[in-house]
């Protein structure tokens, strides 16, 4: 196959001629032609079609020789293809052999031979794959993710890499399927490692943060960054899944050709990038300190150190963080969710420590009326700020929530320190789906907003603390300045939280 986002493929006839140890002369011989046109058919320059005298000496040579073994290593080779291979006649087998190295087989797909490999362990086939341009990587990254995806034993995958994430980035529609498929992948018990390195552009390692962010989030990644990585001429791409299957690329900052990537189970190949990832890991450090829900004071510590700062705060989210509730308010909360009276008189006095701390800071609230949106249609909702605070998960019903919502709103509204913003459905939001709250030079604190995950990471590195902080700014600054102003924001947000009974 040919073209810029084709797989270019190793040749059947060249599989079948490495499983067998059998070479271009040798063929050459045994069919009777010269043996460049051997190569020719192995490489794909020539077309060896399946009713041809060729084609019918080649499947009459390797049956003959696979026959002692009961054509283990036939079968093997092609019962991805044809499901009644281990019950076929010897001239069924040829017939299918010759359409096979033909490629006239109807199915074709290269799922089904890696399938093959992995359900025949101790078969010696090393299969590649090599994919051009931008839609050829995103190709090559879909085979690899549907290949993690399926399998039944659990995996380790390894993601890296330093080079210009393009291909990545301009298909919407590919961005969600990465995304639906590593869901898919960690939720089969599956584990996903991924290094970040610290030297590409704020844009580049923003883009790769908060495309990650929701994944990472759900507290089955392992990530991580290299904190002195500098490689200026030559970027690399390493997805790897060890003793199974690697994707891979290298380009050069000056090397303005579309990018190749490729693809193999060759346990050669395999082990040299395994032993580079290994390097790439010595090197490495957390990415993000994660807290979860039992955390306790550890989260408490890092929230206070976080808005006791007085650098400009920047919220993302469904509501202002940390607003002053009135005492009855928190009282009824925590009673509903069966705290004792000394344990409300605890969380409360603490509650009431972290908003006098936001009060005395500068904040923007970037508000998503998507997600408010979304969250009112539920029936029971979780307060997060509470969460994080007593340890257990702060759920309450709609009208409690809608209470809770108009204090935080109107607080906010009303106080020096505060500046809220609307980010309406139809504008665009890199972090939609993620609650963040960013300190400029100190730490940025991500969660999710609707999901039943209590779950938090704090990023430390400043570079990329940088690179996120510059994109909310960016998001910041394209909500038109109507959906920043005061009396047109709380009449929105009144619209949003009117009660329906």
């Amino acid at each position: 196959m040919s073209g810029d986002s084709e797989a270019k493929v190793r040749s059947r006839l060249d599989v079948l001629m490495h499983t067998f140890g059998v070479s271009g002369k040798d063929l050459a011989r045994i069919v009777h032609v010269d043996e460049a046109l051997v190569s020719k058919w192995r490489h794909g320059k020539r077309t060896l079609k399946s009713n041809s005298s060729s084609a019918d000496c080649i499947a009459t040579h390797f049956i003959s020789i696979d026959r002692d073994s009961k054509f283990t290593k036939l079968t093997k080779l092609l019962s991805a293809d044809y499901s009644d291979i281990f019950s076929a006649s010897e001239d069924e087998m040829a017939v299918y052999l010759k359409q096979w190295i033909a490629g006239d087989s109807d199915t074709g797909d290269m799922n089904n031979l890696f399938r093959a490999l992995q359900s025949n362990p101790d078969t010696d086939i090393a299969i590649s794959y090599h994919y051009t341009g931008n839609e050829g990587r995103r190709k090559a990254v879909d085979f690899f993710n549907e290949y993690a995806r399926l399998q039944t034993t659990p995996i380790e995958i390894v993601a890296f890499t330093t080079e210009d994430g393009q291909w990545f980035y301009e298909d919407e529609q590919f961005r969600t399927k990465w995304k639906e498929s590593y869901f898919s992948i960690i939720n089969r018990g599956h584990i996903i490692k991924v290094i970040h390195p610290v030297n590409r552009g704020y844009e580049d390692m923003a883009e790769s943060i908060l495309s990650w962010a929701p994944i990472h989030l759900s507290g089955k990644t392992i990530d991580y960054y290299i904190p002195d990585y500098s490689d200026e001429h030559i970027f690399h791409t390493y997805f790897i899944i060890p003793g199974h299957l690697a994707l891979y690329s290298s380009s050069s900052g000056n090397y303005t050709k579309s990018p190749d990537t490729w693809m193999t189970n060759d346990k050669y190949m395999l082990k040299n990038i395994e032993n580079i990832i290994k390097e790439y890991l010595n090197k490495s450090q957390p990415l993000f300190t994660r807290y979860y829900i039992d955390s306790g004071e550890q989260h408490l510590s890092e929230l206070i150190s976080i808005l006791q700062r007085r650098n400009m705060r920047y919220f993302h989210g469904i509501l202002p963080s940390y607003m002053p509730l009135t005492e009855a308010l928190l009282r009824e909360i925590y009673e509903k969710n069966g705290f004792s009276e000394d344990e409300s008189a605890k969380y409360k006095t603490i509650y009431e420590r972290l908003s006098s701390l936001n009060l005395k800071g500068r904040i923007r609230y970037l508000i998503s009326m998507e997600s408010l949106s979304d969250l009112l249609a539920s029936d029971e909702i979780e307060i997060k700020m509470l969460t994080y605070i007593t340890g257990r998960r702060i759920i309450v019903d709609r009208a409690t929530f809608l209470r809770v919502a108009r204090e935080s709103f109107d607080i906010a509204l009303e106080s020096g320190c505060a500046e809220v913003g609307l980010i309406m459905p139809d504008m665009p939001d890199a972090l939609q789906g993620i609650s963040v709250l960013a300190l400029e030079n100190t730490c940025v604190h991500f969660t999710e907003m609707i999901s039943n995950k209590t779950f938090a990471m704090v990023l430390h590195e400043m570079t990329f603390i940088v690179a996120v902080m510059e994109r909310i700014k960016k998001i910041w600054a394209g909500i038109p300045s109507r959906m920043k102003e005061k009396e047109y924001v709380a009449g929105r947000i009144s619209d949003a939280l009117a009660d329906p009974s």
